[in-house]
């Protein structure tokens, strides 16, 4: 999506390492059920933060705060990525 989309390749890049994070830390160890429960779903709420930007429910000048919400969330969560 960040070839084809590139007016909003910030939040695609954004959560592309959100989701890459996560893989990159756990992967060479097992996660328990509940964890991957609660990563998955800090992760959903990020992407449905960022759904207004992809389906054209936002003006323009709202994406970088949006984008900001996001990434302020995450600094302020739990870190599970």
């Amino acid at each position: 999506m960040l070839i084809i989309d590139k007016e909003h390749a910030a939040i695609y890049f954004t959560l592309l390492c959100f989701a890459h994070s996560y893989v990159q830390l756990y992967s060479d160890q097992p996660v328990e059920p509940n964890f991957a429960r609660r990563a998955k779903l800090e992760l959903q709420n990020h992407m449905d933060m960022a759904l207004p930007i992809f389906t054209g429910r936002c003006q323009e000048e709202n994406k970088w705060e949006i984008l900001n919400k996001i990434v302020l969330n995450y600094q302020k969560g739990k870190k599970f990525f």
